[in-house]
């Protein structure tokens, strides 16, 4: 009786085997995707100091003509966001 026991651990030690190795193909295939969706992912442009100089002033002459509250900071922050996307 004893031998039968061990031939069926041996069964289940290659079933075992044969779902780490199946669980290992999927992770591969699911980490290729991961990396072309990662790559995928649109990279902003780079903007000059004076582009962003040029949107402020603009944007602090658009709100003085207004006379709507303001100041240089959320200008600055205005004209990056607007030519960053």
């Amino acid at each position: 009786m004893p031998p039968k026991k061990k031939t069926a651990t041996k069964k289940t030690a290659v079933k075992k085997a044969a779902v780490k190795k199946s669980v290992k193909k999927a992770a591969k295939k699911a980490a290729k995707k991961a990396v072309k969706v990662t790559v995928s992912i649109p990279v902003k442009a780079q903007v000059s100091r004076e582009e962003i100089e040029r949107k402020a002033f603009e944007i602090y002459m658009n709100r003085q003509n207004r006379g709507i509250y303001g100041d240089q900071k959320s200008d600055w922050e205005a004209a990056e966001n607007l030519l960053s996307v």
